[in-house]
């Protein structure tokens, strides 16, 4: 029995470089400006017309897709971009809100009384005076800006009131807390110090 071998038959590229050719030449009459003219504007033009509807008949879903796809892109987008401004905008409402907070606790520290030229006051002591409203507890020679700080400082909060005693002169302390409630006194008494508080003290039995 005897056997032979076919040899492989070589395929011919001719079939596959045609179509390429081909479609090459065509890409090229229409880019090249004379030809275009030609067949969009010459004898070609009817057929022109209809490969063109028919183009974009087919291209139109392709169109479509891309066009809903930018769409959503943009949406995105539009929401990055919202939420950076609500990012933005709380940041800034925080910024305002401390700004709002530094702004009240200055015009309350302008509001506070100053240190101002102590009134010379009668160091004796009347008889039965005890604590530090006593060595001034008469309220009717007391001038009127010192009552307006006694009544300002019976209203204050006790740590408050206590951080501005310790900026004053003791005599005018003391004159100031001759004219407040003795529950008033005390609780500042108490917020104090001890050595400021021992020194306002002493300073009212001399």
């Amino acid at each position: 029995m005897i056997v032979t071998r076919r040899r492989p038959k070589k395929r011919s590229l001719l079939p596959i470089l045609l179509p390429i050719l081909a479609i090459g030449a065509l890409a090229g009459a229409l880019y090249w400006p004379p030809s275009h003219n030609i067949i969009v504007n010459g004898p070609l033009k009817p057929a022109w017309g209809v490969l063109s509807n028919l183009g974009g008949t087919v291209a139109r879903p392709f169109t479509f897709a891309s066009q809903q796809q930018h769409i959503a892109d943009q949406n995105r987008e539009t929401r990055r971009l919202n939420a950076t401004l609500e990012s933005d905008r709380k940041k800034q409402d925080e910024k305002d809100a401390r700004i709002t907070a530094l702004q009240s606790q200055v015009t309350q520290l302008q509001a506070e009384p100053k240190p101002t030229a102590v009134p010379n006051v009668s160091k004796a002591k009347p008889a039965g005076g005890a604590g530090p409203a006593a060595p001034l507890a008469a309220t009717q020679g007391a001038p009127d800006a010192v009552k307006r700080t006694a009544a300002y400082w019976s209203s204050m909060d006790a740590e408050k009131a206590a951080a501005i005693v310790q900026r004053l002169p003791d005599d005018y302390v003391n004159q100031v807390f001759a004219q407040m409630p003795a529950d008033s006194v005390a609780d500042i008494m108490n917020t104090l110090p001890p050595k400021v508080a021992a020194r306002l003290t002493a300073a009212t039995n001399r």
